[in-house]
């Protein structure tokens, strides 16, 4: 049984968060700004129970969050973009971004985004 829940989106590949980052930061031109332009509709849609103000800090908060996690803890950026989230739903926020930056550019297949299993060992 996974402690998922339903409408979370899957847990990302190890380096994917990086491709994101570097997207986010480097976006000067098309097609990587109406990538990122849909990966915060993205957010802000499934994050309907916010005001319009917020689901669009939400939106630049994971990007700065994406940029540089240290200078931009989730803590911080929730206090400084007056967002009413925890850590976990901003994380899951974070996770949509990526996951939509990625299938809009193409990058990775849908089907690999998904973070391969965790072995076990007894």
């Amino acid at each position: 049984m996974s402690w998922r829940a339903k409408d979370e989106p899957p847990a990302l590949r190890s380096g994917l968060l990086k491709i994101c980052a570097g997207v986010v930061e480097e976006a000067t031109a098309e097609p990587y700004l109406s990538a990122v332009e849909a990966a915060r509709q993205a957010v802000a849609a499934s994050n309907d129970d916010m005001t319009p103000q917020q689901r669009v800090s939400l939106g630049h908060a994971v990007e700065l969050n994406l940029i540089n996690r240290k200078r931009h803890p989730v803590e911080l950026v929730c206090y400084t973009h007056q967002l009413p989230i925890g850590k976990k739903r901003f994380y899951m926020a974070r996770k949509l971004f990526c996951q939509t930056l990625i299938e809009q550019l193409g990058l990775v297949d849908a089907r690999s985004l998904q973070a391969s299993p965790r072995r076990r060992f007894h």
